[in-house]
């Protein structure tokens, strides 16, 4: 028994950094999660209310579908709002009859969470560089993501019956893809060294 805790202890004290990393890239998160998904019921100006989670949700929502309106036009495709807040939790998109909802999940929010929880924990020694790697980060994904929608409103209006897949099974794989291959962005060109063992 007694060998076993040395070397359970000699382990813990060997992966302590990667331990620490996890413990504090899961608390980060954990408070990203509760400050991003916060019940806060506002009102529209006819004294409606406005049913989504908070104001974030909203501004994540239109940053997302009002340039995916605009771009399906220069596609020349037919795209307008169907339905803004009104009792959804987010927006429907009209795409020349294919009707395509935004909602909270779609906008990126979860990878920004898994992405921005992973980097400000990182190890680095240095805040800096985790502040970086989160400015860095962030926009890429808001970019991938627009991307995601784009293709995703092509399929929806020319080709309807490959939406499904396209969007439950290869974008998900894609989008898992580009998150490691950020996150290994910053630790290769950001941190440039190996993480910094914490004492």
């Amino acid at each position: 028994m007694s060998n076993f805790f040395d070397k359970s202890m000699k382990t813990l004290k060997e992966y302590k950094s990667v331990i620490l990393w996890v413990l504090f890239s899961v608390v980060i998160a954990v408070v990203l999660q509760i400050v991003t998904h916060l019940n806060i019921p506002t009102y529209n100006v006819m004294g409606g209310r406005e049913i989504y989670l908070n104001p974030i949700q909203k501004a994540l929502t239109l940053s997302v579908s009002t340039p995916l309106i605009l771009i399906m036009k220069l596609f020349g495709i037919t795209a307008t709002f169907e339905t803004v807040f009104a009792g959804i939790n987010g927006a429907f998109i009209n795409l020349s009859g294919f009707r395509m909802e935004v909602v909270y999940e779609c906008t990126g929010i979860y990878a920004w969470i898994v992405y921005s929880a992973a980097v400000l924990a990182y190890p680095t020694g240095n805040y800096l560089k985790n502040i970086w790697g989160f400015l860095f980060g962030i926009p890429a994904i808001y970019l991938v993501n627009l991307i995601r929608f784009i293709v995703l409103g092509l399929f929806g209006a020319y080709w309807p019956n490959a939406f499904d897949f396209v969007h439950a099974y290869l974008w998900q794989l894609m989008m898992i893809g580009f998150l490691i291959l950020l996150f290994w962005l910053f630790v290769t060109w950001i941190v440039k060294d190996n993480p910094k063992k914490t004492k």
